[in-house]
């Protein structure tokens, strides 16, 4: 097998029937571990791209930040391993810029369509039979796309591997706050007492600026 980067041509909008554009996304694929035979059902392990620094080759190799339990598993499991690199991040920008009206076709539930014809274009190019397991990888908002592309495509996506992942929307979530605080303060992450005085002393003194109109200006 080899590592390679590859595109593929995808749909700008997925939800307007009427439109024909298409643009080209990234995506990668390690096929050294793949063992696709007449006798075992073939497995796909699938990174979610998100938001953040471009990916890399080495994305389906050590799995970068991303999906290193991906790449472990698929020595074990044979697994062909792909990653998606997401709409709007590193090379795989469908627009000429990111006027307001362009930044329409940037959303989750693009995403997840761009996955689907992803899953469609690498079946019909690598002639996979309809039994292929498919399980996608993701943490923190990737990890929300790998749930939810289990959750909306059932018939796709045969189980998924999500990794803080935050699918419930709490608003005015202070435990996020504690959480940060507590890190913020411990040393042994490089943190410190007087590291957390001090940003609660930023905050506090942005929130008075905020407050007023010669703080705002």
């Amino acid at each position: 097998g080899s590592t390679a980067e590859k595109y593929m041509d995808q749909w700008l909008d997925h939800f307007d029937g009427a439109s024909t554009l298409m643009w080209k996304q990234r995506y990668f694929i390690n096929a050294s571990s793949f063992a696709s035979n007449a006798s075992a059902t073939p497995v796909v392990f699938l990174c979610m791209g998100g938001e953040g620094p471009a990916l890399t080759a080495d994305v389906v190799k050590t799995g970068e930040g991303h999906c290193a339990l991906m790449n472990t598993l698929a020595q074990k499991h044979g697994a062909l391993v792909l990653a998606l690199e997401h709409r709007y991040y590193g090379k795989s920008v469908p627009t000429p810029d990111l006027s307001t009206l362009n930044l329409k076709y940037l959303s989750a539930d693009q995403a997840l369509e761009d996955m689907a014809s992803f899953h469609a274009h690498i079946s019909s190019t690598l002639n996979l039979p309809p039994p292929t397991r498919w399980v996608t990888f993701g943490g923190s908002y990737p990890g929300m796309l790998a749930a939810w592309a289990r959750s909306k495509y059932p018939h796709l996506i045969h189980a998924a591997v999500s990794s803080s992942a935050p699918l419930r929307a709490v608003p005015n979530m202070y435990q996020y706050n504690d959480v940060v605080a507590k890190s913020l303060a411990n040393r042994n992450v490089g943190g410190s007492p007087a590291c957390l005085r001090r940003v609660r002393e930023a905050f506090a003194t942005m929130g008075e600026m905020l407050g007023s109109m010669t703080g705002r200006a």
